[in-house]
């Protein structure tokens, strides 16, 4: 694994890079240029194809907008235009795939977990060759593509259950998948399997028309109906040499650039859901509150209104800035890896702050929101799909991980570097950075200069724990200290970008980063408690009595 630099990955040992924020990245006019017009094609693609309130009652997306979108240039969106692809930046092909999600969350689903998880993933990590030359031709035949890798057993295992047995010229596959995105619709799978005696997972490259792999059955959740989403089946299934990835005795996250390429892909399936479903809420909220009164008085003069709205504007002004960070630059190996940690951040980060903007806008709406599209259109009402949303953005909390193990995972990877990078480890600072500082409001230095503080107690607790616990895999099991960890690093790399952001453009966002970060600090103050009072015991025997005892002893349980 390549050194991994980076904001965030710098804050945990003590030198946080401001200068890569000052000025904050902005997509260049050619850039800016492609994106929208790829933004305007999406939407001419959809209209008349999709009926999303269809889509969500029926639970699947119509089969003939599969079709169609084969035959589209959405499945190569990254592929060199000299190979047939439209050749877009991270951040015109995140803006493509949100143009999706705003009007199907599920049909923006498949969209990004082909060009997120897919074989277009593989591009930036094979070296030029016969394999490269392989994938790039089936991307360009327009085929719809996956990840597998889940399993009954879960989804975070290095060694897996299903097998890789060596044979003459390549291997053969068997064994279950779980709960994969496209699994009944795609063409190719890339998928996860253990060589017996190997401790780590491999990756191979399968054709779903091959001997021995079925679609064992279609899967729901309790959100993202329409999702092609299924439980697979591989018999002796057979993969060429020229289609094995990772062979074994490597795990396919050792593979310079594939696990933070797989993080560009959760940015791209994850933040673009979070971003199209917040800002949809901001119309509903807008909708609701411009028309609606108590008492004469319009919502819209209440105090408690008025801070619902703001911190939902602010939410997705930060989801947003989130996102532009992890993907806008240079889109070679450089960021990429130098950038994992932050987008490996950003799916909590995003997809927590979603959570909240749709949580504060059903309480608004409250029994309207709570009512169904159905039930509204059955008494011709606005069909606002508030309660679609609130089931879909539940569902992001924990596609691609459940948060609380995110920021688990988040903290001991940051924490790894302070464990490797000792020798270069300067001493903790919190200097505010004065080009971001000198084009603040008041308020936000006042915020900026919270954040250096806390940036700082951070680098000098990751400092002291690895101190305290020479041994990491002692300290990595210290789960109530590292979940907080986590937590607090997420926010801290969102304060820091909403404020280098409102630094740099000429817009006036200066209320919107303040209210922001106040609510971020507010969350800070609470995560910091739990880090100080991580004591796992009284859990633990709470824990330990009731699953002893009888289920009816534990009255009033």
């Amino acid at each position: 694994m390549t050194d991994r630099t980076g904001f965030l990955a710098d804050l945990v040992v003590g030198r946080p890079r401001w200068d890569l924020m000052a000025p904050f990245p902005t997509p260049p006019p050619d850039d800016q240029r492609a994106g929208d017009k790829v933004v305007a094609e999406v939407r001419a693609f959809l209209a008349g194809r999709l009926d999303p309130l269809a889509v969500d009652e029926n639970r699947l997306l119509p089969p003939q907008f599969l079709t169609d979108l084969r035959g589209s240039d959405y499945l190569r969106m990254q592929l060199p235009t000299a190979d047939g692809g439209l050749g877009l930046s991270d951040f015109s092909t995140f803006r493509a795939i949100s143009a999706f999600m705003a009007e199907s969350v599920a049909a923006g689903f498949v969209v990004a977990t082909h060009n997120g998880i897919g074989l277009p993933m593989l591009l930036p990590v094979l070296p030029p060759g016969p394999q490269r030359d392989l994938i790039s031709r089936r991307i360009a035949d327009g085929v719809l593509s996956g990840w597998a890798d889940t399993e009954s057993i879960g989804a975070a295992n290095r060694r897996m259950t299903t097998t890789a047995i060596p044979v003459d010229s390549g291997y053969v596959l068997s064994g279950d998948k779980i709960f994969i995105s496209n699994g009944p619709v795609a063409d190719e799978l890339i998928v996860g399997a253990s060589t017996p005696g190997a401790e780590d997972a491999g990756l191979f490259v399968v054709n779903t028309r091959s001997p021995g792999f079925r679609v064992r059955a279609r899967q729901e959740v309790l959100g993202l109906r329409g999702l092609p989403l299924g439980a697979l089946t591989l018999e002796a299934v057979r993969v060429s040499a020229d289609r094995v990835i990772v062979g074994p005795g490597r795990h396919w996250r050792d593979l310079p650039l594939l696990e933070p390429t797989s993080a560009r892909g959760r940015v791209y399936l994850i933040s673009s859901a979070a971003l199209a479903m917040a800002r949809r809420c901001l119309k509903f909220q807008r909708n609701f509150v411009t028309r609606r009164s108590v008492d004469h008085v319009g919502l819209a003069d209440y105090p408690a209104i008025q801070h619902l709205v703001a911190t939902s504007v602010a939410d997705v002004y930060a989801i947003d800035t989130v996102t532009r960070w992890c993907l806008l630059g240079s889109d070679d190996g450089t960021n990429l890896d130098g950038r994992f940690l932050d987008r490996h951040a950003a799916k909590n980060i995003n997809s927590l702050a979603c959570w909240r903007v749709v949580d504060r806008t059903m309480s608004l709406l409250a029994a309207e929101g709570a009512e169904t599209a159905t039930s509204k259109r059955r008494r011709q009402a606005s069909t606002l799909p508030m309660e679609q949303l609130f089931r879909d953005a539940r569902v992001l909390r924990i596609t691609g991980g459940v948060d609380f193990n995110v920021a688990f995972r988040g903290a001991r990877l940051a924490l790894d570097r302070c464990y490797t990078d000792v020798p270069r480890r300067a001493e903790p600072s919190d200097a505010v950075p004065a080009p971001i500082a000198a084009r603040l409001s008041a308020r936000n230095q006042a915020h900026l200069t919270a954040t250096t503080v806390a940036s700082r107690n951070l680098a000098v607790t990751c400092r002291e724990l690895t101190r305290r616990h020479p041994d990491r895999t002692e300290l990595f099991q210290q789960e109530l200290i590292m979940i907080p960890l986590g937590m607090i690093m997420h926010e801290l790399l969102a304060m820091s970008v909403v404020l280098a952001r409102a630094a740099t453009e000429d817009r006036d966002q200066q209320s919107v980063v303040d209210v922001y970060c106040t609510q971020a600090r507010n969350r800070l103050a609470g995560l910091w408690r739990d880090l100080e009072r991580a004591d796992a015991e009284p859990y633990r025997r709470v824990t330990t009595q009731w699953l002893a005892a009888d289920e009816n002893s534990m009255a009033p349980l």
